[in-house]
């Protein structure tokens, strides 16, 4: 690989927001010249420690393929078979996460997703940064959908943009960002979350984890809890396969111990305050994109009096981040959710009035509201059509006006 490299999240097949400016950075030696030419443009600027930033017009029809090259004056990179569509970033927790191969339609919508109009691009899921996170992070890119790239995808961000597509009769992007048992405070810049004294809690509980541990203590009880993991993970499973209506307590019973879930709290968890942000959302920030959509708040409720100021904060820095205070942020409303276990579930009222209020007290929001399609006993409800259907419906009406 050369000097000259654009971020991970531009490659073949991406598509580029249309009617918005069209940001492309990336690294150099510090001192080159960049010239990048797309769509009729041609821009440059200055490499500076070791960073360089092109913004190009906006591309106002939709429309490709396109190339983009960029070239150093020693070195010449092409992007290829670029479209200019509609673009959304697909955030959240596992019900945005749940795989298309897992949901309950994806069998045979992976047989016909080729004639979907979408496309995906996957965030890297890395909880922290070390000498193998850039190389990971190159082992990716824009997908076209197939039987095989699409198992991966997100069903909801999935049944999102094949409407949407179908709707508007354009290529759609979907960007997934997003891990399952995340709270919202993981996706916040920690900055943000230390300036108010009722958000600051989730950075100490953070403190409060590690304090008096060394690096190394918290590493060896990382290793304890897979060791734990490996062993006691294939015993759910085995329970499962063996008793598919059997309760939580009771495949807890079976396996031994109860569930120890999440992993400790440290420097290499995805749990803690603002780590997220740093190694997934600020990877893909401000790439040209229409607005978000949002599934998430399960693992927020336990504090669900806090979960408002925390939702909005959210909207706030992903808009900051994207240089756009009013970009369109659409939310999921949760569930109905009654497990087969002893857990009062009362916080998740709570949690769903939270996501109502930001909607209602926010400018540019929608909600798609799905009350109606929780499934006893799963906190994975495997239908995602009627969410990502929701969700587009919201996106037609307070974003594209129809």
């Amino acid at each position: 690989m050369g000097a000259l490299t654009c971020a991970a999240i531009f490659t073949d097949h991406m598509v580029i927001q249309m009617g918005k400016p069209v940001v492309i950075w990336g690294h150099d030696y510090s001192g080159r010249k960049i010239t990048a030419s797309f769509c009729g443009y041609t821009a440059d600027t200055l490499c500076i420690d070791n960073k360089w930033q092109i913004t190009f017009p906006p591309v106002n029809t939709y429309g490709g393929p396109y190339e983009l090259t960029l070239t150093d004056g020693t070195e010449k990179l092409t992007i290829s078979d670029i479209m200019v569509g509609e673009v959304w970033i697909a955030g959240g927790q596992s019900n945005m996460e749940l795989e298309l191969q897992n949901e309950c339609h994806g069998g045979d919508e992976l047989k016909v997703c080729k004639d979907s109009g979408v496309r995906f691009y996957y965030t890297k899921k890395n909880p922290y940064i070390d000498e193998f996170f850039y190389i990971d992070e190159k082992n990716g890119g824009w997908q076209l959908p197939s039987e095989e790239n699409s198992k991966c995808w997100s069903a909801v961000g999935y049944y999102f943009g094949k409407k949407l597509a179908s709707d508007l009769g354009v290529t759609v992007g979907i960007i997934g960002c997003n891990w399952g048992g995340t709270s919202a405070s993981n996706w916040i810049d920690k900055k943000n979350l230390v300036r108010d004294n009722d958000t600051k809690s989730y950075v100490d509980e953070y403190d409060k984890a590690m304090e008096g541990k060394t690096y190394e203590d918290y590493l060896a009880d990382l290793r304890e809890y897979r060791e734990w993991e490996a062993e006691w993970q294939p015993k759910i499973n085995e329970f499962y396969s063996m008793n598919p209506e059997g309760s939580w307590d009771e495949a807890q019973e079976y396996a031994g111990s109860k569930s120890r879930w999440p992993e400790p709290l440290g420097p290499r968890s995805p749990f803690r305050a603002g780590g997220l942000y740093e190694t997934m959302l600020r990877r893909i920030a401000p790439y040209s994109a229409k607005g978000f959509i949002y599934y998430q708040g399960e693992s927020d409720d336990h504090k669900p009096q806090m979960y408002e100021k925390l939702l909005k904060m959210l909207i706030s820095q992903w808009r900051t981040d994207w240089n756009d205070p009013e970009m369109p942020f659409i939310l999921v409303q949760l569930p109905m959710f009654i497990n087969r276990d002893e857990e009062d579930r009362k916080n998740w009222c709570l949690i769903r009035e939270a996501q109502m209020n930001t909607h209602l007290t926010t400018a540019n929001t929608g909600i798609a509201v799905i009350l109606d399609c929780g499934e006893y006993g799963n906190i994975h409800p495997v239908n995602k059509i009627p969410v990502g259907e929701r969700l587009e419906m919201q996106a037609m009406h307070h974003v594209y006006g129809k």
